[in-house]
Formats: C-alpha cells, structure tokens, sequence
C-alpha cells in the first residue's frame, strides 16, 4: 500500500528515487510488520536549487493500509522549514513526508538529503537523494536539437541533426508510426511530462560523461515556447522507426510509444545497441505516464556513471518505485518484467 502522510502522489511535482533499501523487493514485503525492512522511494521537486531557494523533497513508503509511519529527514547543510510558530525558521530535521529543505545560502556543490521511515511494527527503511546547489537557476529552451541539452534535458533531435557527443546515456521517445486514437493519447501524455519537466543546465557541475540527454526526434526545428501540439505535428517517425532498428526485433515491436536509453547514440539496424534500457508504454494507463516519466527522469537526474552495472540497476530501480507507486494497477505491476527490459548480455 501507498502511505504518503495521506496524500496521493502529486505527479507534477514530485521526481521519484535514487536509493531504494537495500533488500530485495520480496525479501522487503515479507519482513513488513515484523520488525523488518520496508519498501521506501524518495523523491526530489527538482535536482538543482539556489543558494537561498527551496526545494520540496519526499518520501513515498509501502506500508499497510492506515498504518502510523514516523520520518526522520536529515541533511548534510542547511536546514528544513520550520512548522508555523516554530521558534525557528529551520529545522535541522523534518518529520513529514514532505518537506521544504533550504540551503540556507550553502556553496554551491552537491548535497544529501537522507530518511529514516519506521512504522509502528517496527519495520524501517532508509534513502536519499542528492540536490545540487548552483549559483543561479538556468533555463534553457529545447529548439537547437542537438546543441543543447543537459542532464535529463529536453532537446530535439531535428532532421538532418546528430546528437550532441560525449554523454553517458542518450535517450529517446519514440513511435514508429502515427498511432490510433488510444496510443496516441499515450504518446501525446508522453511528450506533455517531457515538455513540463524543467530543463536544468548541470553542465556545470558534471562531466558530460555523468548526464543524459533525453531526445524527440522531430523533422524540423521550432521557435519557443514548445507546445506538444507542435511536437505531435512534427514528430519525424521515419527516424523513430530508424532508431528503434537498433534493437533486436523481438523487444521492439509494436509502435509504441518506447523510452530508449543508450550508453550510445542509436545508429539503426547496421549498429545494434549494446547496454540499454527499453520502457514498452504502449500498454500503460495514460493516467500513470506523468508518474511514469517523473520516476524515469529522477533515475537519470542520481546516477552519474553509466555502464552495463548501473543500466541494470536503473531498470531495476525504475520497476521498484513504479510497484510502489502504481498500488491499486495490478496490470502495471505484474507487466513491469515486459514493460522494462535490458540488453540480454
């Protein structure tokens, strides 16, 4: 079950996951009510915050129904907002589900922020997720393709354009053909949690070895502000269809739409991918794809090294937090081995 202080997942707002506990899932539900370990997902408004800004962060917990859960958020630096009539503005620690923590004017670097969650049984489990504190906030647009980008970006891979070198993971969604009135809709819900997620330049920060860039293959360039309108009226699904021939036939079928994520740019059928992630939404609930690509682009906000290791423990991740999350779909939840699938190495 889903115990997130009562509230349901906001997933507008919220970016899921970086360390999940350690045990196994099966291992983590069986321990539940025993003293053992739950099953927790910590999450992150946003993956870079100023100085003097706030940033929401949270934690959703799979616990029993009604069960009474206690939080112990702390951080490296800073300190979370006080409750109102509090002495003090900050807190060095929270106890909610949810909590503003505020750098407090810290130098820029990277920062954790780490829960302790224990139901009333006994049975606790623990994550973190790191914020970067920059200088100052940039925003940037997706319209130069394959100039721009920056981790988890938004970037338009136009026409005629190859993508950017020297990042460690390039992802892509793809269709291979206009779809029906149901699919569409998916893909359309697809581009519309691309569009709204807040382009961050990390560049900064991180080696462009250490950051995905998140592609949309589209057959010419756009003047902002980006409308997924626009998007689905230029989608170039000749090079979508060039790009999922890539992958071995039989895991890319169907017309999607597919979440591809490859240490290396995709180069069609002479140049078959060798460590990547493929994520099958053609059959997901259009209700479930913003938590969906939330979840995806957290993954890829955390993990700073790439190869065949971490790929594997992305999608391993990635099935953990959509199992918590999509409680009440069991369809979700008992596709998710088909619906995440690695490179067979």
């Amino acid at each position: 079950m889903r115990n997130f202080d009562g509230q349901i997942l906001k997933t507008s707002a919220l970016l899921l996951i970086l360390w999940v506990t350690p045990k196994g899932m099966s291992g983590a539900q069986a321990n539940q009510g025993s003293g053992g370990t739950l099953r927790v997902v910590c999450s992150l408004e946003q993956p870079v915050v100023e100085p003097h800004g706030q940033v929401t962060a949270g934690v959703l917990v799979d616990a029993p129904k009604g069960s009474a859960v206690r939080y112990l958020w702390k951080a490296t630096t800073g300190g979370f907002v006080a409750k109102p009539g509090s002495p003090a503005a900050l807190s060095k620690e929270g106890d909610e589900a949810t909590v503003q923590w505020d750098p407090n004017g810290a130098a820029p670097g990277a920062y954790t922020l780490s829960v302790q969650v224990t139901d009333a049984q006994g049975a606790s489990g623990s994550c973190a997720v790191a914020v970067q504190v920059s200088e100052e906030q940039e925003h940037r647009d997706a319209s130069g393709g394959g100039e721009l980008g920056s981790e988890a970006a938004r970037a338009l891979l136009v026409k005629g354009r190859t993508e950017r070198k020297g990042y460690g993971l390039y992802s892509y969604i793809l269709a291979r053909r206009p779809l029906n009135a149901g699919s569409n809709d998916r893909l359309k819900e697809v581009l519309k949690a691309y569009l709204k997620l807040e382009d961050v330049n990390l560049e900064k920060a991180f080696k462009l070895s250490e950051l995905n860039i998140t592609y949309v293959p589209v057959t010419r360039s756009s003047q902002n502000p980006l409308a997924v309108e626009w998007v689905l009226a230029n989608y170039d699904y000749a090079a979508a269809s060039f790009l999922l021939s890539s992958l071995p036939k039989q895991e890319a079928q169907g017309d999607g739409p597919f979440i591809v994520s490859s240490i290396q740019p995709l180069r069609g059928p002479e140049t078959h991918a060798d460590f990547y992630i493929m994520q099958d939404l053609s059959t997901v609930p259009v209700s479930i794809i913003p938590l969906w690509m939330n979840q995806f682009r957290s993954q890829t906000t955390q993990q700073r090294v790439w190869e065949k290791k971490t790929i594997g423990n992305m999608a391993l991740e990635l099935r953990t937090a959509i199992a918590i999350a999509a409680e009440g779909l069991p369809m979700v939840q008992k596709a998710l081995g088909a619906l995440i699938v690695t490179a067979k190495q």
